[in-house]
């Protein structure tokens, strides 16, 4: 998924679901992010916030 991608980000403009496991270009890319856990939602917010949260980010993606 990381090939071409548009970096230009317009607010209230939804763009597209992006699914990605490179959670450092994931959180690049997106104003909001779902994290989901065996297909529930774990945390869903802004992604500044969720990539801030380190108890979240290492119980559930285990990485950063």
């Amino acid at each position: 998924m990381a090939g071409r991608h548009d970096r230009s980000k317009s607010p209230g403009v939804f763009r597209g679901l992006l699914v990605e496991q490179n959670v450092k270009l994931a959180f690049e890319l997106a104003d909001d992010v779902v994290i989901l856990n065996t297909g529930r939602v774990a945390s869903a917010g802004k992604a500044a916030d969720v990539r801030d949260d380190r108890a979240l980010i290492t119980q559930h993606l285990g990485v950063f």
